[in-house]
C-alpha cells in the first residue's frame, strides 16, 4: 500500500485425553496449567495443539477449516501495548467454527462506527480432507494500511481454494493494526522492561508470534514447519518485507510472496509526534479547555501519561484517528526502533546484512493505482492527464515496490531466487482495448488487489471479479490464467522454485542483473487463452518517466508530477 496524505490512497492422532468440557470458545473452556504434546495429523478434524485440543468443520472443495483458534493470549488492559504472549492452555475441546474478532477499527463504509476488540489474536486453518502429512504451509498477511482488515475480511481471504488446488496448509490471521498495532511514546517506552517492549512495532510482533505458533503447533494439521511461506498483499507485502529484514523474525519462515508491496515505514520521532497529538486532544476532551488541558500535559510525568494512556477504553483512542475512504487512517506504522526494524529501514536490503534470506516472488499490478485515482472525479475529466497520473503512480510503484527490490536482493549470492512478475489482465493493450467491457479497462485495468483471486485460486469464480468485471466472453482467459499462476505458485510453495509446472506453461526463470537477460513474468490473458510473456525490461524512475514524456508529452508529465508530489505518494527506497 502507498503510504498518503490522500483519502484514494489510503484505502486499500489425537492423544488419550479426559475431555471436561466441550465449548465454542477459548474464553468458555476450563484454564489448565501445563501445556500439551501435539499430536501429529490423523485424517480426522479433531487434534491436539500445544495448548487444547481443537475441532475442525467440513468446508468447500472438500476442506477441513478451524477457525477462531487463538495464538496469543489477549493484549488487553495492562499488555495493551506489549508484545503478544502465549495463550493459556484448555481443558476440553475448543469447536473452532467461528472466526476470532478483528482488530479495533472503522467500518470500511457508511457512518464512522467503530468496530472489532483489543482481544482479536486469532488464527484460522484450512487443509485438504485427507491423511497427507508434511504439506506447505502458506501464510495470509492481509493488506489494509495497517489500520483495517482481518483474516476473514473477504471471503477472497478464505482458504479452501488454495488448500485443496495447492495441497497446502493454509493458514489466514489477525493481528493488532492501527494505534494498537503501532504506537510509541517516551512515556510508555520509560515504561518498559526490555527492548520489545520499548519497540512499538506490536503488530509486527503479532505476526511473528503466529509464525511461531504454527512452528510449534502445525504439525497437529499435517503441515511441514520447516516450509513454511508468508504471503501478502499491499500493506500484507509491506509487513513481509519487515519480516524479511527483521532479526526478531529470522527462521521462522522459508519463502515469501509478496504482492503489490514495498517498503513504507516510520521513524520513532514521527511515531512520537503522532502520539503526542492524540495524547493532546484526549486531554482536550476531557478538561474543555486547551489551554488548561496543556498546562495539565506539561505538569504530567511519563508515569502519568502512561497511565493515562492505558485508562482509556479502545474505541475512544480510536476515536481520535480521522478515518478516509474503506475506514483507513492516516498514521505512522512499522517503526525503525533498532530491535525489530532495524535503524536502516530499507537500505538493509542494499547492506545485505538482512537475516532471511529466502527465495522470493515479488510483483505488481501494471495500473496499481487507478483503484484509487478514479475516486477523484476532477482528474478523471481529462483523460490524458488520468492515464499520465496512474501510468506514472503505477510505474513507480513497479519501481521501488519490485525492480529496485529484486535488483539489491540478487547483488548479494547468498540470496535464494527472486522470480518477478507484472500482473496485467485488464489493462489496455498497445491498441487501447481491453478484455473489460467499456471503459473499466482505461478507468481500472490491472488495478490495485485485482490479482487477489487469481493468487488464491478463486480466480474466475470471485465474486468480486464477477459483480466488476468478469463477463461471458472474458471468463474462459481469466480461469486459464489463473490455472497458470496457481501451478507456478504452488511449485514456489513446494520447492522454493517456479520450475515444477506443466510443460504447456512457458519458464519463469529467476531475476538477474545482467543487462538485457529475463527479468519478470507478464500474466496477463486474453477472451480465451493466458498470456505469459518474460519481459527484460527493468524500470527505474528514469524509464518511468522517459515513457511518460514520449507519449503524453511534457506538459502532461509536468501535471501528472505535481499531481503525486501533492498527493504525497512515497515509498522508502532501497538504493
Amino acid at each position: 500500500m502507498i503510504k498518503c496524505r490522500s483519502p484514494f490512497i489510503l484505502m486499500m492422532s489425537v492423544p488419550a485425553f479426559i475431555m471436561i468440557s466441550c465449548v465454542s470458545g477459548p474464553g468458555r473452556l476450563q484454564r489448565v496449567s501445563e501445556k500439551y504434546e501435539v499430536a501429529e495429523w490423523s485424517g480426522i478434524p479433531v487434534t491436539m495443539t500445544k495448548y487444547g485440543r481443537v475441532e475442525g468443520f467440513p468446508d468447500k472443495e472438500n476442506t477441513w477449516v478451524w477457525r477462531g483458534i487463538p495464538y496469543a493470549g489477549p493484549p488487553v488492559g495492562p499488555l495493551r501495548w506489549k508484545p503478544p504472549v502465549e495463550p493459556e492452555p484448555w481443558a476440553g475441546t475448543l469447536k473452532a467454527k467461528r472466526f476470532g474478532p478483528m482488530g479495533v477499527q472503522y467500518r470500511p463504509i457508511g457512518k464512522n462506527r467503530i468496530t472489532g476488540s483489543e482481544d482479536c489474536l486469532y488464527l484460522n486453518v484450512w487443509r485438504p480432507q485427507t491423511g497427507e502429512t508434511g504439506l506447505p504451509v502458506y501464510v495470509w498477511i492481509y493488506g489494509g494500511g495497517n489500520t483495517t482488515g482481518s483474516g476473514d475480511y473477504t471471503k477472497e481471504y478464505y482458504g479452501y481454494h488454495l488448500a485443496r488446488q495447492s495441497n497446502a496448509v493454509f493458514v489466514s490471521i489477525n493481528y493488532r493494526i492501527g494505534p494498537f498495532g503501532w504506537f510509541t511514546h517516551p512515556a510508555l517506552r520509560a515504561q518498559a522492561q526490555n527492548d520489545l517492549e520499548a519497540s512499538g512495532n506490536f503488530g509486527t510482533l503479532d505476526i511473528i508470534h503466529s509464525l511461531k505458533w504454527v512452528r510449534d503447533n502445525i504439525r497437529a494439521f499435517g503441515g511441514n514447519p520447516d516450509n513454511v511461506t508468508v504471503a501478502g498483499e499491499s500493506t500484507g507485502g509491506i509487513n513481509i518485507l519487515s519480516l524479511i529484514i527483521s532479526p526478531v523474525a529470522q527462521g521462522l519462515f522459508h519463502k515469501a510472496i509478496i504482492r503489490s508491496g514495498g517498503f513504507v515505514m516510520s521513524s520513532v520521532e514521527d511515531g512520537d509526534a503522532s502520539a503526542e497529538a492524540v495524547l493532546m486532544k484526549l486531554l482536550s476532551k476531557k478538561i474543555k479547555d486547551e489551554e488548561e488541558a496543556a498546562s495539565l500535559r506539561e505538569a504530567m510525568d511519563d508515569r502519568e501519561v502512561a497511565d493515562f494512556f492505558y485508562s482509556l477504553p479502545a474505541r475512544e483512542i480510536q476515536s481520535f484517528y480521522e478515518p478516509w475512504h474503506f475506514g483507513m487512517t492516516d498514521m505512522p506504522t512499522l517503526f525503525k526502533d533498532g530491535t525489530v526494524i532495524p535503524e536502516s529501514g530499507a537500505r538493509t536490503l542494499g547492506h545485505g546484512t538482512y537475516p532471511s534470506k529466502v527465495p522470493v516472488m515479488i510483483g505488481s499490478n501494471t495500473d496499481e493505482i487507478k483503484l484509487f485515482m478514479y475516486w477523484d472525479k476532477q482528474l478523471r475529466k481529462n483523460e490524458n492527464r488520468y492515464a499520465a497520473v496512474t501510468g506514472y503512480g503505477s510505474g513507480m510503484w513497479k519501481v521501488n515496490g519490485v525492480d529496485s527490490i529484486a535488483r539489491q536482493m540478487t547483488k548479494h549470492r547468498d540470496q535464494p531466487p527472486v522470480y518477478a512478475y507484472l500482473f496485467n489482465w485488464g489493462s489496455l493493450d498497445e491498441n487501447g482495448e481491453s478484455v473489460f467491457p467499456g471503459k473499466k479497462g482505461f478507468f481500472f485495468g490491472a488495478s490495485h488487489a485485482l490479482e487477489i483471486p487469481f493468487f488464491m485460486g478463486s480466480g474466475a469464480g470471485s465474486p468480486v471479479l464477477g459483480l466488476f468485471f468478469l463477463t461471458g466472453k472474458n471468463k474462459p482467459g481469466a480461469s486459464s490464467l489463473t490455472e497458470a499462476v496457481m501451478a507456478y505458485q504452488t511449485s514456489f510453495l513446494w520447492n522454493g522454485h517456479t520450475r515444477d509446472v506443466p510443460d504447456a506453461l512457458p519458464g519463469w526463470p529467476a531475476w538477474t542483473n545482467n543487462p538485457g537477460s529475463p527479468k519478470f513474468m507478464i500474466l496477463d490473458a486474453g477472451f480465451k487463452e493466458r498470456k505469459l510473456t518474460m519481459s527484460s525490461d527493468d524500470y527505474t524512475e528514469k524509464s518511468v518517466l522517459e515513457y511518460l514524456e514520449s507519449t503524453y508529452g511534457p506538459d502532461i508529465t509536468a501535471e501528472a508530477l505535481a499531481y503525486i508530489e501533492e498527493e504525497g505518494i512515497n515509498f522508502e527506497s532501497v538504493e
